[in-house]
């Protein structure tokens, strides 16, 4: 099991904060990022994707396979949580991106080609194979060595090497349908050139306390279900035991045909002994 699905476990088993604030902080760059690409750079809405995104995390934490890779999978909730936020207004949106891009002097720019890539990189992403997906996030995203992706694949380096290198072909190919033609080494290079914006300060913590917030009370609900649900399958069992006990006792009471038990026998002969031996017999005439 490795370190994030111990810490989900610690969350999931023990409701701790902590556990659940350390995932925060290591995933908080990636998922801010990640809104950041695709709402366009825009902050406000980056900003409440993220968030959507840890209380999905806080509220799914008890579904997710220990084997789950934690990054690709807020990769993709990331995704879905963008498209929520952004699908009424992704077209005025570009628009608007584009201009500032042109004419505001305060916009954070980067190297051109990132530009290009940027609008349609994580669609691109989106259209490939879940392993494709898992190897690109952990290498550009998270950028983990070759040996670290192999730890999280399980398989070796070089395998793991191979394995980016098909998945970076793969998204170039994908790229291309987009408009934007380059060699798998020059998109290695432009992809690597994202420039590393921090989440704002105190992000991590405020994402903390609202999703455990948010998450709560679906979190009790579902305990208090399981609760009840136990609590009715005992009850259920007691009372079956107690009706066919009650249902034995009345059936024996029904039927005097039945044999009493020996003890109870054995006292009924006695008696009528007692009785006999008390009774003086009569005198023949």
């Amino acid at each position: 099991m490795n370190d994030d699905a111990a810490l989900l476990r610690r969350f999931v088993e023990e409701r701790s904060e902590a556990a659940f604030a350390e995932l925060v902080q290591r995933y908080v760059n990636l998922v801010y990022r990640a809104s950041l690409r695709r709402t366009g750079g825009d902050l406000h809405p980056s900003a409440d994707v993220t968030q959507i995104v840890f209380t999905a995390l806080a509220g799914n934490a008890r579904r997710l396979s220990p084997d789950t890779v934690l990054g690709a999978w807020l990769h993709t909730a990331t995704r879905n949580a963008a498209q929520k936020v952004m699908i009424s207004e992704q077209r005025r949106r570009t628009r608007e991106r584009a201009y500032a891009m042109e004419t505001s002097s305060e916009n954070v720019r980067a190297d051109p080609d990132w530009e290009q890539v940027r609008p349609v990189l994580d669609n691109a992403i989106d259209e490939l194979p879940a392993l494709d997906r898992t190897s690109l996030v952990l290498r550009f995203f998270e950028r983990r060595t070759y040996s670290e992706i192999g730890a999280v694949l399980q398989i070796p380096e070089d395998a793991a090497r191979v394995r980016t290198d098909r998945a970076l072909d793969k998204l170039r190919t994908r790229l291309s349908r987009h408009g934007v033609t380059s060699t798998a080494t020059a998109l290695s290079i432009v992809i690597s050139s994202e420039p590393l914006i921090a989440a704002p300060a105190g992000l991590a913590a405020s994402l903390t306390v609202h999703s455990l917030a948010a998450a709560g009370s679906g979190i009790a609900l579902s305990a208090l279900t399981s609760f009840m649900t136990t609590k009715i399958i005992t009850t259920a069992g007691i009372s079956a035991v107690v009706a066919f006990w009650a249902g034995s006792y009345f059936g024996f009471s029904k039927h005097p045909e039945f044999p009493p038990s020996i003890p109870e026998a054995n006292g009924k002969l006695a008696n009528i002994i007692s009785i006999r031996e008390s009774t003086p017999c009569r005198q023949r005439r």
